[in-house]
């Protein structure tokens, strides 16, 4: 019986951890919640906070402070949720937490703690008629001094509409408008929509609408789909306020921001627009689309307008950011932010194939720098925990890398799930198709493969026994022969192509040992094809590297090195080992026309014969031909003596005739 107690004690415990929804709302509130927790002994403190066991008792909560002057708004009470709310939405409207539409009494103002446990409140429908009057709506409306903190709003939907110039209209997820408040470890979805005929002062966001004055939001995020009339952002709408400091820090967005203004605004992927503070280690996902009626046009990946903050180690990968407008007013866009006024940028990235798309126009790629900040592939930003790393993110307290297929981006360490979102158009691979023609060698590694954009690849040649790498063509560009090949950078299918040629076999000498090579067997002759004589080199063994002899010389001519062939074309290398026998052969460069080692051909032609000089050498005439044997005739040199000998001979036989 002590086992089955303890199984069923363990299952319960499982059901409480786990979170096991009360019963859907059914409009009620519990209005006696507050009298029976402080019946229970519950004072609000930090250790004995009140308790929210069901959807009315949320709804009391909301009913005391916005109603009940005498809570001051749970000013420095805790209030702790102890499940999962279903709050249904599709039948019943919610009414903010904090839901004021004036800036005072501040008793209807949230001024506590409220702590979600890691619990989910769902279903949320706020829908408000147009109104001329303040108005600040979520599941918190108007937080002031407060904490908000692990607590997930999913499936919200929010819509808000005014028909006030100067009224203020801020709508989020978790909340309308927030003042010196820290919201911490707070997550939402669904649907945001504001709409204003006029009014410069909307401000819409995932999570909230406005963050004023000296807020701290971290460890937040939002896939919401946010549509604005003015300051609209994927997470935040706008925040801070001149000679005040709103932090964001450790936070994403996910959902598609829409704007359609009356006047100048901010639209972006993470916060609409900025005023002072800082934002560092966030990023954005969503498409950002914004169109001015009358003025100016703010719009980026991250944020819309920026002035007087600083922005550190984060990353826009939007896939798209559309600005237009129908006014006279300028179209600020870049892929970080929209427009720099005073910010500060450190070390910002930008997915390198986000578009602008500016009245029409396409941009893309688009030029990094500035605004547009430093290009980040996908070899960089997608699994690849690395990339963050060097950003200074914690992946060990506040990051870890998202695992669903679709999804390998950073995600908050403290979800239990990845966000629902597909975000694999940041996942670019290319093509790159390595292949060997003819024979000689391979490549490692070989064929058709596919990589991230973005990567660094390195191929190995590896040339049989007897060859060497011929040629390496990408792309049909010629490439630099070596024995490896790298691409740097994966950004384009590549097609590489290799081709090796098999080196000289050398000769084998007569059979002297088992070795099959006879040492100092071999000499290197040099053909100098008329020019000064050059001393072959002898007493040589297969692969000996010999020393290039002094230049040769010949009248008239340039010398033009050494080749391994006597038409010219085999440049010789004195650092290769020679393959056993051989000849080099000069090259001589007359005028503009290369000379290479004359050759005798089948066409006779008579060599003339030069006037002998005492001291000179003299050419003999010689008819150049083909043996019978087909050998080549050469051109030899005799010395000057023979040759006044042989001319007196010559003219003793012609007087000879003369006088028969």
């Amino acid at each position: 019986m002590r086992g089955a107690g303890m199984v069923c004690l363990a299952v319960l415990l499982l059901l409480c951890s786990a979170g096991v929804a009360s019963a859907a709302w059914d409009g009620t509130v519990n209005a006696t919640w507050y009298e029976k927790e402080i019946a229970a002994g519950h004072t609000g403190d930090p250790d004995n906070p009140f308790l929210i066991y069901d959807a009315a008792s949320l709804a009391a909560l909301a009913n005391e402070t916005n109603n009940n002057q005498s809570q001051n708004g749970f000013f420095e009470k805790h209030i702790l949720l102890k499940t999962n709310l279903d709050l249904n939405g599709a039948t019943h409207l919610w009414t903010p937490i904090g839901n004021t539409t004036v800036l005072s009494p501040s008793s209807q103002i949230f001024n506590g703690t409220f702590d979600g446990n890691n619990y989910i409140i769902s279903n949320m429908n706020v829908t408000t008629p147009s109104t001329s009057s303040n108005i600040y709506v979520g599941l918190f409306g108007y937080v002031e001094d407060a904490t908000i903190r692990n607590v997930g709003v999913v499936n919200a939907n929010v819509a808000v509409s005014s028909s006030s110039v100067s009224a203020y209209v801020c709508s989020g997820g978790l909340a309308g408008y927030v003042k010196h408040s820290a919201i911490t470890n707070c997550y939402a979805t669904g649907v945001i929509t504001t709409e204003s005929s006029s009014s410069f002062y909307t401000y819409s966001g995932g999570l909230m609408g406005l963050a004023h004055h000296s807020s701290i939001i971290t460890n937040c995020y939002a896939t919401s789909v946010v549509t604005g009339s003015s300051h609209a952002g994927g997470l935040v709408g706008w925040t801070g306020d001149v000679g005040y400091s709103t932090t964001i820090m450790n936070c994403y967005a996910t959902g598609a921001v829409s704007v359609t203004a009356h006047y100048a605004y901010g639209a972006g992927g993470l916060v609409g627009e900025t005023s002072g503070g800082s934002i560092t280690n966030c990023y954005a996902t969503g498409a950002v689309t914004a169109k001015s009626l009358t003025s100016a046009t703010y719009a980026g990946g991250l944020v819309g307008l920026a002035s007087q903050i600083s922005i550190t180690n984060s990353v826009a990968l939007n896939q798209w950011v559309n600005a237009s407008s129908s006014g006279n007013g300028p179209i600020n866009t870049g892929r970080f932010i929209g427009h720099n006024s005073g910010a500060t940028l450190n070390n910002p990235y930008a997915w390198r194939y986000m578009g602008l798309n500016i009245s029409g126009t396409i941009v893309r790629p688009v030029p990094a720098g500035d605004s547009n900040a430093t290009n980040a592939s996908t070899a960089m930003i997608w699994d690849n925990q690395a990339f963050y790393e060097d950003l200074s993110w914690d992946v060990t307290k506040n990051w870890t890398m998202g695992h669903d297929a679709a999804y390998r981006l950073p995600v908050l360490t403290w979800q239990s799930t990845g966000p629902v979102v597909d975000a694999s158009y940041l996942n670019i691979t290319h093509a790159v198709n390595a292949t060997v023609i003819g024979t000689g060698g391979s490549i490692t590694p070989s064929g058709k493969q596919n990589y991230k954009d973005g990567a660094s690849v390195t191929f190995t040649l590896n040339a049989d026994p007897g060859s060497t790498v011929d040629t390496v063509t990408d792309n049909g560009i010629t490439q630099s022969i070596s024995n490896s090949y790298t691409i740097s950078d994966v950004v384009q299918p590549h097609e590489i192509i290799v081709t090796f040629r098999s080196s000289p076999v050398p000769p084998v000498p007569p059979s002297g040992d088992s070795s099959g090579n006879m040492d100092n067997a071999y000499r290197v002759l040099f053909d100098t094809s008329g020019g000064s004589l050059i001393s072959p080199v002898t007493g040589l063994s297969s692969g000996d590297v010999i020393t290039a002899p002094p230049a040769p010389v010949k009248d008239g001519y340039t010398f033009g090195g050494w080749y391994a062939d006597e038409d010219c074309t085999k440049a010789w290398s004195f650092a290769d080992g020679i393959p056993g026998d051989m000849t080099l052969y000069a090259k001589w460069i007359g005028g503009d026309t290369p000379q290479a080692t004359a050759k005798a051909t089948t066409e006779a032609t008579t060599v003339p014969v030069p006037t002998p000089s005492p001291t000179a050498s003299v050419t003999t005439p010689v008819s150049a031909g083909t043996t019978a044997a087909g050998a080549q005739l050469t051109l030899t040199q005799a010395p000057a003596p023979f040759f006044g000998m042989l001319a007196g001979l010559l003219a003793a036989g012609v007087l000879l005739r003369r006088r028969e």
